[in-house]
């Protein structure tokens, strides 16, 4: 084996000889390169560090838990599931936690931000995300991870962002029960007053003498055949007086005694509803359990000072042994012309592996040499080309937009068919009926610069706004909605409006549904209603004609004075017309109850249907709220001008080939 051979062969013996032999340079170099690692470390603040670790609760609520017997209800003592998860990670995420920490905390000044600086917005934002990170952890709970210059503050930040989550989920929550205790309050109120009606309504007949029917039937009956029996005519009169005014009035008293025996009911229902909307509207229960709270570290977090010098020493170290191992094999014992000369016979010697036949597929020598000939030509166009990009991607010629954006979750729907929620929220979003509202409300046709008697001027000014309008489920299972636009408050007033006619549209679908439930059952409850007065008419004539009042309590009573002996030609004729007419009026008058059952149960539907057609209430939950933006989103400079550079670049190699290909054909 050659010398020359022996000495390019990696011998770790004489590695570490060389690294004796230079140990006192290396160690110099080292201690350097230790001070120098400790005094960037020491020019660097340092950032502690403090978490809080939570789970969600339960979304079951406070009534629906405690109060009914649902089987659907949730236990409010146990951890909330996924779902509940993610809307607690979109609820953290939201901008109302991030600008009330903002505000509370002064992050402006904290941060050396000023206000008046052109994207002031925006390097706080970026800055807090830097230091503030949410995350979900394998255990389906949420770690919040803050750092700052001071453990104190790192800490209060990170207890408060847990704790403005219970603020946040009680304004939302307040929100929704506030309006549907309001709804329920008022139908509660309602029902009271009508069963009030009724009960004046009863009064009044029992101030006539109706209390009830069937007992004061049977009781006149007797009575009634006891005058008779004995020849007290004026018993006689007085009581046949009593038996008109319930042969007269005994059926408005049933319908209203059966309506008052529903509407309770009804009330009962109601005020169970009543009293679970209240108790939604005035809990206060948690909605996190607190696991680890954030606590003042007193350690800090950042920079790690033993990991940053080592590092530091090491590379510096390997990059030394490098260049002394360089500098003792070619540069030492010569001068600096020899240095140069040696350099290039290296460099000349240099070669990547398998040259050749990357040579023989790419040609990289003749391209290298290619571009090395026309260096300065080139160089001018990456220039130009950058220079053209910058002027280009300007506001002369491209128009900077804004990005605002909100994220909502969907409230008060059903789903319609197999979709989510927060599918069918998105679907109605997308509708083309939103979609031309907003074009006609912020009049897009002007705005976009499209002319109505264009060619598919209606094809153009959807094909802008889908453009400039995304809307998009994220992996929590909420909506973000994000507008494009140059002008920074429109964008924000689009968004908002979006929201707005998104619950305008659920609240006018649910309406229609509602009123065409009204129209059917409307009708059905008016032909009820008739059916119950024909009905009554009927059963009036029976009484009022026939003295048939009630077959149980006058056939038996009857019967028992006709069986006594006694001479009662009335009661004879009373229970000829019970045999004659009997089985008519007993059909009668269950069809009279029967229908009297229907019609309350059709009104039920009937209320339920008015009252969902008269009822406002919002279908969305805004987490994020749009805001104006101080930071355009597009163009992004840098990368058209770099896409320029390197697209002229390949263009002027291309084109530059082909001039010498030109030239080599014609020699």
């Amino acid at each position: 084996m050659t010398d020359t051979n022996q000495e390019n062969i990696f011998n770790l013996t004489n590695l570490l000889g060389f690294i004796s032999k230079n140990k006192i340079a290396l160690a110099v170099i080292c201690i350097i390169s230790f001070f120098v690692s400790l005094l960037v470390c020491f020019s660097i603040h340092p950032k502690f560090k403090s978490t809080v670790i939570l789970f969600p609760t339960s979304s079951g609520s406070v009534s629906q838990s405690l109060i009914t017997e649902s089987q659907q209800k949730k236990e409010i003592l146990n951890f909330g599931e996924e779902e509940e998860v993610e809307q607690l990670m979109q609820i953290l995420l939201s901008s109302e936690i991030r600008n009330r920490i903002i505000e509370k905390y002064n992050l402006f000044e904290h941060y050396h931000i000023s206000k008046d600086s052109k994207y002031a917005n925006s390097q706080l934002y970026r800055k807090y995300e830097s230091n503030v990170d949410i995350s979900r952890t394998e255990y389906m709970s949420i770690r919040i991870d803050v750092l700052d210059e001071s453990p104190d503050t790192a800490a209060l930040i990170a207890n408060d962002i847990a704790a403005l989550v219970d603020s946040l989920y009680a304004k939302i929550q307040r929100e929704r029960a506030t309006k549907a205790f309001n709804i329920v309050e008022k139908e509660f109120l309602a029902q009271k007053e009508k069963i009030k009606n009724i009960e004046d309504s009863l009064s009044a007949l029992s101030q006539l003498g109706v209390i009830d029917v069937k007992s004061q039937t049977e009781m006149y009956s007797e009575q009634h055949a006891i005058a008779i029996a004995s020849g007290n005519d004026r018993a006689k009169t007085e009581i046949e007086k009593k038996l008109d005014v319930l042969a007269k009035y005994g059926s408005s008293h049933s319908i209203l005694k059966e309506q008052m025996f529903e509407e309770v009911k009804q009330l009962a229902v109601i005020e169970a509803k009543y009293r679970e909307a209240k108790i939604d509207l005035e809990q206060d229960l948690p909605n996190t359990y607190i696991v680890s709270a954030a606590e003042v570290a007193d350690r800090k977090f950042y920079p790690i000072y033993w990991l940053t010098i080592s590092l530091s020493v090491f590379s510096t170290l390997l990059f030394s042994i490098i260049l002394l191992i360089l500098f003792d094999k070619y540069i030492k014992k010569k001068n600096p012309f020899e240095v140069v000369t040696d350099l290039k016979k290296l460099l000349s010697k240099f070669e990547i592996p398998k040259y050749e036949v990357m040579e023989s597929y790419f040609k990289t020598k003749s391209i290298f040499s290619l571009i090395m000939k026309w260096k300065w030509h080139l160089a001018v166009l990456a220039i130009v080309a950058g220079g053209l990009g910058a002027l280009f991607s300007s506001s002369w010629f491209i128009k900077p937009k804004y990005k605002s954006s909100a994220v909502v979750y969907p409230a008060n729907i059903t789903p319609l068919s197999e979709e989510s929620e927060s599918e069918q929220m998105l679907e109605l979003l997308q509708s083309d009926d939103i979609k031309f509202r907003i074009i006609d409300v912020f009049n897009l046709y002007e705005h976009y610069n499209v002319s109505k008697d264009d060619s598919n001027p209606v094809w153009k000014i959807i094909k802008y706004y889908d453009g400039n309008v995304n809307i998009q489920k994220t992996p929590n299972e909420a909506i973000v909605i994000t507008v494009t636009d140059e002008d920074p408050q429109m964008a924000s007033d689009i968004v908002d409006s979006i929201i707005a006619f998104y619950d305008t549209k659920v609240l006018q679908l649910n309406v229609e549904k509602s009123k065409e439930i009204v129209a059917i059952y409307k009708k059905e409850y008016e032909k009820k209603l008739n059916e119950i007065d024909s009905l009554g008419e009927i059963l009036k004539n029976y009484r009022t004609e026939y003295n048939m009042l009630d077959m149980s309590a006058q056939v038996e009573k009857y019967t028992e004075a006709i069986y006594m002996g006694r001479s009662l030609d009335e009661a004879r004729t009373v229970l000829g017309n019970w045999e004659e007419l009997g089985a008519e009026y007993n059909k009668n008058d269950s069809l009279f109850y029967y229908a009297l059952s229907d019609m309350h149960t059709t009104k039920v539907v009937y209320d339920n249907a008015l009252r969902d057609s008269e009822k406002v209430q919002t279908y969305a939950n805004v987490v994020s709220k749009p805001y104006p933006a101080d930071k355009k989103s597009y163009p992004v400079r840098w990368l058209i001008v770099l896409f320029s550079v390197l697209g002229a670049l390949l263009a002027g190699t291309i084109f530059v080939s082909l001039i010498e290909g030109s030239a080599k054909n014609n020699k």
